[in-house]
């Protein structure tokens, strides 16, 4: 008897008649096994864990669909029990594979929204694609990714920093990430509308 699992895919060798096992505990594993598999492979690791499949079906060792070939081990199964092996990754494939074979979605650079920049896909190298910036997110470049408010996110900021320094010092300060070449004159804001060597002092003088 076989095991049909929702994908449509059929489980060799889950010979629930020739089992000890009462039909009261048979039948629910049959249904838990059939809901809950999503392709093949889980349906061979629930069978073996529930030990209601055959000794020649768990013992078949199954090898990667990609170019690389090595054999698989599912997630709930020993390394040290299968040496040699990966990690299997949904589509009969380690992940290794699946990463390298299956295309992205964004499989073109695209042009940041912040400063033009051409932009690479998502976990492409920059060698395979010079001259180009890695994509954050919302169509931003990671350097363009903070600085515009529809970047990291679309609520309205809880905190406005000040202009200027709220400690001894009284410098302007500039945001967050940016550089002094563009904010000439002015200081890092670090924290609560300080500067970094404000807050030093704050800290420095609560702790004596």
């Amino acid at each position: 008897m076989s095991i049909n699992i929702g994908a449509g895919e059929t489980v060799p060798g889950a010979q629930f008649g020739d089992t000890t096992l009462p039909d009261w505990v048979i039948e629910p594993a049959r249904r838990t096994v059939a809901s809950n598999a999503r392709n093949a492979d889980d349906a061979r690791e629930l069978l073996a864990m529930l030990g209601l499949i055959q000794p020649t079906a768990q013992a078949q060792t199954r090898t990667c669909a990609g170019p690389c070939g090595r054999p698989l081990r599912g997630r709930h199964d020993d390394p040290a029990a299968h040496p040699g092996s990966v990690l299997s990754d949904n589509r009969h494939m380690c992940k290794t594979c699946a990463r390298h074979v299956a295309p992205t979605k964004q499989d073109r650079p695209r042009a940041c929204r912040g400063c033009g920049g051409a932009m690479r896909p998502n976990k492409a190298s920059a060698k395979d694609w010079p001259g180009t910036k890695s994509h954050t997110g919302r169509g931003y470049c990671s350097s363009c990714y903070d600085k515009h408010p529809e970047g990291r996110t679309t609520k309205p900021a809880t905190f406005r920093m000040p202009e200027v320094c709220q400690g001894d010092c009284n410098r302007r300060l500039r945001p967050v990430k940016t550089s002094e070449t563009e904010f000439p004159g002015t200081v890092l804001h670090w924290k609560n509308g300080l500067c970094r060597t404000c807050h030093r002092h704050t800290q420095k003088e609560a702790a004596a």
